[in-house]
């Protein structure tokens, strides 16, 4: 929801204001007012209204959320991919539902593999080692882990610049009314996974850090019981 909830009952409230004055007023003065005038009166209160709200999120990036089964939106999740290495056999792995280090670690817990070299930054898991059936257990049950976890949130999505071009290693924050703060940075594609234990509610919001630790934020938006998983594209202005 782009929009929160007490701006719509701060125009409700203005336009019942200017329905009372103007009855108010006809009471007083003995003027006849015409329907016609009232319902352009309450028009000015609420677009002006709407203005006011509209022009306080003027520098935020624009959101567009995305149908979670859509396949854009099956488009930004990321396979493995194989990594050629001499004498040892790799994948890299971006965790999509996840922290990348709860995923290797039940996945090591399960598969047990032995002779082998994990490195793990941000979202990304880099796994090497020499027996091609283990990296092929591990790979598979990587991927089978990676799920919805319950009770968590998942926030994925995109982000472009204004020239439309992919913003790859840049923070992403999630800030909201209960000052949760997952640090991530998105993929070199500009592709992000957000994983987060969050309350239900109003006026969550994205921030979006370059390398020169300038700072963007998104349009407020809800996390809703019952929708976990938020997929949505970014573009800064």
């Amino acid at each position: 929801m782009d929009l929160p909830i007490f701006r719509l009952i701060l125009l409700g409230m203005l336009s019942g204001a200017a329905f009372l004055v103007v009855v108010y007023r006809k009471s007083l003065l003995g003027k006849t007012f015409s329907l016609r005038s009232l319902m352009l009166l309450m028009a000015v209160i609420a677009a002006c209204t709407a203005y006011f709200t509209s022009w306080q999120y003027m520098d935020r990036a624009n959101t567009v959320w995305i149908a979670v089964n859509s396949a854009e939106a099956k488009s930004l999740i990321t396979p493995p991919t194989s990594i050629p290495h001499p004498n040892q056999h790799s994948f890299m792995y971006f965790a999509n539902y996840q922290s990348i280090q709860k995923i290797f670690a039940q996945a090591e817990s399960k598969i047990k593999p032995t002779n082998f070299e994990a490195s793990m930054d941000n979202d990304r898991l880099i796994f090497t080692c020499e027996d091609p059936i283990v990296l092929m257990n591990m790979q598979q049950m990587v991927e089978q882990l990676d799920q919805p976890s319950a009770g968590e949130f998942i926030i994925r999505g995109i982000i472009k610049t204004r020239e439309n071009k992919r913003m790859g290693d840049v923070a992403i924050d999630l800030m909201g009314p209960y000052s949760v703060i997952n640090v991530y940075k998105t993929r070199p594609d500009g592709s992000f996974s957000i994983p987060v234990a969050a309350k239900p509610g109003h006026g969550y919001y994205l921030r979006i850090r370059d390398n020169q630790n300038q700072r963007t934020l998104t349009r407020p938006f809800s996390l809703i019981a019952g929708q976990p998983e938020l997929v949505v594209k970014i573009q800064l202005k």
